[in-house]
């Protein structure tokens, strides 16, 4: 699907998210709104430098994995399953910890979707990975639609939800560090430089 098929509106909320129907197309609820696509940096046609760097998030190299309550449990889904391999693989890594799934639970009660990357050597894409693991990139709110990622993340779990942020990406904050249209320039080669990773979000 290219760039085009996402000009539509609403259309960028289109990966993964979910509506809970039983009770008729009447009363359809929201249950999993997963980040919205992005794309590549220089995908089209959009003047990137009119805009501002914030947060520099490490982009890891495995399957999306979402919250969604299901009679009251959170559950996890992939971006088109309820029941896949990346799925169940998700799911042991999150009983494996019971803070982080209260902590989960919790924000699921409160009406959002946590975010997640599933990386592991047994769901290699391109970058291997020892371990399984899910790594927290971001939850979003079902009524505003807000996704918060890096230092905002950040702010809103600290001293509430230390699991998540023990597992949470690594990112940097640029929000002060690139004012001007050379810094921006320079940041952006220095990347295309990088030999190694799967780049930045």
């Amino acid at each position: 699907m290219g760039w085009v098929s996402f000009t539509e509106p609403t259309s960028m909320d289109c990966r993964g998210i979910m509506f809970d129907i039983t009770g008729g197309d009447s009363s359809s609820i929201l249950v999993c709104l997963p980040p919205q696509k992005f794309f590549e940096y220089e995908h089209d046609s959009r003047d990137h430098t009119l805009g501002r760097i914030g947060d520099k998030m490490i982009k890891l190299d495995g399957s999306l994995i979402s919250t969604f309550l299901h009679k009251h449990e959170v559950r996890l889904k992939s971006k088109a399953s309820l029941d896949s391999s990346q799925v169940h693989l998700a799911e042991s890594c999150l009983y494996n910890n019971s803070q982080f799934r209260s902590e989960i639970q919790s924000l699921a009660e409160q009406g959002y979707t946590v975010n997640f990357e599933l990386t592991s050597p047994r769901n290699r894409i391109v970058i291997p990975y020892s371990v399984d693991q899910l790594t927290l990139i971001s939850i979003r709110s079902h009524i505003t639609g807000e996704n918060l990622f890096g230092t905002r993340l950040v702010q809103f779990l600290q001293d509430t939800y230390p699991s998540m942020l023990a597992n949470m990406v690594s990112y940097e904050n640029y929000v002060d560090r690139i004012d001007t249209l050379e810094k921006h320039l320079q940041f952006i080669e220095a990347i295309r430089q990088e030999t190694t990773g799967e780049g930045y979000v």
